[in-house]
């Protein structure tokens, strides 16, 4: 109560004019759509330093640019005049195209696409090829000398495709030893035979992951480029859906 104080004429006159224009938008939809993600929470972080953007809210500022995208377009072609909102939204930039290479670098669990970069995607069909030649190696020496193994399984196992080799069988192949089960009865194990399929599938998930990385270092560095710009898409948003809640 101690914080309240009295608004002056304008600031009153300019609000109720806003109220007004809100509710003839409001009249034929909402201009503000439910949105599920607390908005202050991205303005706050967005002004750290060095802010630690994830996908996720990478996604959460798309939503947001999008709405407020259409929120200004609307109030452009309204025929009333609006012309409170026009005021508002007359140094709004466009940033449409900020949120379009959002949507079409992550997929809409804040992941990296595959086709974000010709790279990436290229990189993550190498995996895929590597991986197969190493599983389809292992598969085969389970075939051959089943009777050494534990499981018939190809379990990864840091980063490894490895399989399971009875403790009393090591010295009956060849191989690198990465570890016991909980058990103690059987060994991690990969045959010298997929060493070579391993490593190569090492070798680019290791490309990957830079690729992947260097994707979202430069969606954050987009996003801070653009922290003014996007702070006032996020109060024009604000601004709107706190007069449209009180119609």
């Amino acid at each position: 109560m101690l914080a309240l104080a009295p608004v002056d004429a304008e600031r009153l006159s300019v609000r109720r004019g806003r109220f007004e224009e809100v509710g003839v938008l409001a009249a034929e939809e909402l201009p503000v759509p439910a949105i599920e993600e607390p908005l202050a929470p991205l303005a706050a972080e967005l002004g750290r330093p060095r802010p630690e953007i994830d996908g996720q809210a990478m996604l959460a500022w798309a939503r947001a640019l999008r709405v407020s995208g259409r929120l200004a377009a609307r109030v452009r072609a309204a025929d009333d005049g609006l012309a409170r909102l026009r005021a508002a939204i007359e140094d709004l930039g466009d940033l449409d195209w900020l949120a379009e290479r959002i949507e079409t670098s992550l997929d809409e669990r804040g992941e990296v696409r595959d086709d974000a970069t010709p790279r990436l995607g290229k990189l993550r069909r190498r995996i895929a090829g590597r991986r197969q030649a190493a599983y389809s190696g292992l598969r085969g020496i389970l075939e051959a000398q089943g009777d050494l193994f534990s499981e018939d399984t190809v379990p990864l196992h840091n980063g490894r495709l490895v399989v399971m080799l009875r403790s009393s069988d090591r010295g009956r192949v060849d191989g690198l030893v990465h570890g016991r089960s909980s058990s103690g009865r059987s060994l991690y194990f990969e045959p010298l035979s997929v060493v070579d399929s391993n490593n190569a599938l090492q070798e680019a998930i290791g490309e990957e992951e830079a690729e992947r990385r260097r994707v979202l270092a430069e969606l954050r560095e987009a996003l801070q480029a653009e922290v003014e710009a996007l702070l006032a898409h996020l109060e024009l948003v604000a601004m709107i859906d706190s007069l449209q809640a009180a119609w």
